[in-house]
């Protein structure tokens, strides 16, 4: 039985951009999306960055639930350029002056933690927030929350605006899920943490999940899926709200409730493409 506890609130978490860090000299981290290095933070923390946790959704899986990624002998480390979903630039998403940022390829997973102690320790999924059009898994460094509660903290991308959360009758066409692909990715990245946080020191029978404003709201929507049974364990909302649909709401195939889509029909006009005649492929 999953034991819950929902706690909303408004926290403020003081983010920072980490300073340049060396490699660790510790043997890479061995996952089945590739072995990874690790880089040394401070207070006693180590922390592997850009995991992959799914195939990139690009191309014929744009509008696809991310599908699993092959094991491959890669040696994953830090990416040069921030692994980031495509969004506007602004203050959510830490980056200005552009007027977008971001690439399809952005399914990817940070890990933060202790260096040294036992195993088994509790793992905590960061979602972060940005009204699931921005935002992203560097949103804030936790690596003295790490050193201080010794947890494992997993912080992960989920794809964002029209790519996450588009719904078009046109998709329903095609095969697979239609739509919620943003909470899809999320699911697929509780997946790659049960099948691997061990390896990090975690324990994959003690995640909670937990996030600010849409992430919050995304902690309700992953309480309410069956899809996540068994990923998690306990869950916190922060500034999180709730949100039910009925059947018919949810298909909205004649578009009898405008705002379930989140625009997406006006999207499809903005591109230049008629609703009556744009196909997947177009899209």
């Amino acid at each position: 039985m999953r034991l819950v506890f929902i706690l909303s609130m408004v926290v403020g978490l003081a983010g920072c951009a980490s300073p340049a860090q060396k490699v660790s000299e510790r043997a890479p981290v061995v996952t089945d999306t590739g072995s990874v290095l690790a880089y040394v933070a401070e207070g006693d923390v180590l922390q592997w960055y850009d995991i992959p946790f799914a195939k990139p959704p690009v191309g014929e899986l744009r509008w696809r639930a991310p599908e699993p990624l092959e094991a491959a002998p890669q040696l994953i480390s830090r990416k040069s350029d921030p692994a980031i979903c495509p969004q506007r630039a602004g203050s959510v998403s830490g980056v200005e002056g552009e007027a977008a940022i971001g690439s399809e390829d952005c399914l990817y997973l940070d890990v933060t933690a202790p260096a040294s102690g036992s195993k088994s320790l509790p793992v905590m999924l960061w979602i972060h927030g940005g009204g699931n059009t921005t935002g992203h898994k560097n949103t804030y460094d936790f690596s003295r929350f790490v050193a201080e509660e010794r947890v494992v903290v997993v912080t992960i991308n989920y794809r964002l605006g029209p790519l996450g959360w588009f719904t078009h009758p046109v998709l329903a066409d095609g095969p697979g899920t239609i739509a919620n692909f943003g909470t899809l990715d999320i699911i697929a990245a509780l997946g790659w943490v049960k099948r691997n946080i061990g390896a990090f020191g975690g324990d994959a029978e003690n995640v909670t999940i937990f996030g600010e404003s849409a992430g919050g709201h995304n902690v309700f929507t992953l309480l309410a899926s069956p899809l996540s049974e068994g990923l998690f364990h306990k869950a916190i909302s922060q500034s999180g709200y709730v949100r039910s649909l009925s059947p018919r709401q949810a298909h909205n195939r004649e578009r009898e409730f405008a705002e379930i889509d989140r625009g997406s029909w006006e999207f499809t006009e903005a591109l230049g493409l008629s609703n009556d005649s744009v196909t997947a492929e177009s899209l």
